[in-house]
């Protein structure tokens, strides 16, 4: 049993939409186990059985793209991997609503952060940690300017966001599965 948790980027915005009962459908026929999801934003939690995350990624990938006609980038992450992201969030006092974490298919390199360096300037706060951008955002998610455009042109890959409150129910979700056995 390896359970992952499959985060999917812009889905069921700007006309993308892919119902969670067509998601689990999807993630049924990829042959994954005991597919949840939470919200409507693409996240999926599922035991995947002996393939790897990053395969997971991929075929989900593909298979998003099959059935509902768009290109989705998909990151995957483990219960390990999320426990590591809460430990790791850098800010001693924040608005759980207001933090993102950034959830990335890679860490960016050196020259990739300083030009996102460039391009904000100090204006928002945020810190990159190996595959994960953790934003402090103090006047609100929607005025963010590290959006995911920016984000693609500076650092060179897509990813996607959740809110600290949605990290947390993904891990918690992530960890009952696993608990649950299969």
């Amino acid at each position: 049993m390896s359970v992952i948790v499959a985060l999917m980027s812009a889905v069921n915005v700007g006309g993308r939409s892919a119902p969670s009962s067509a998601l689990k459908r999807v993630c049924g026929d990829l042959g994954w186990k005991r597919c949840e999801t939470l919200l409507a934003s693409g996240n999926i939690i599922a035991d995947i059985g002996r393939i790897t995350p990053a395969s997971a990624a991929s075929q989900l990938e593909k298979a998003i793209h099959d059935a509902f006609g768009f290109d989705c980038t998909v990151v995957t992450r483990t219960g390990d991997d999320l426990d590591s992201v809460i430990a790791r969030q850098p800010y001693a006092e924040f608005q759980p609503n207001l933090l993102l974490t950034h959830f990335l298919p890679a860490a960016p390199s050196r020259a990739a952060i300083a030009a996102l360096d460039g391009f904000n300037k100090g204006r928002e706060d945020y810190v990159i940690d190996g595959r994960e951008m953790f934003i402090r955002c103090e006047s609100g998610v929607a005025d963010s300017k590290l959006t995911a455009p920016v984000l693609k042109r500076t650092l060179g890959m897509v990813g996607t966001a959740r809110n600290w409150n949605t990290v947390q129910k993904l891990r918690d979700r992530a960890r009952a599965l696993e608990a649950a056995g299969g």
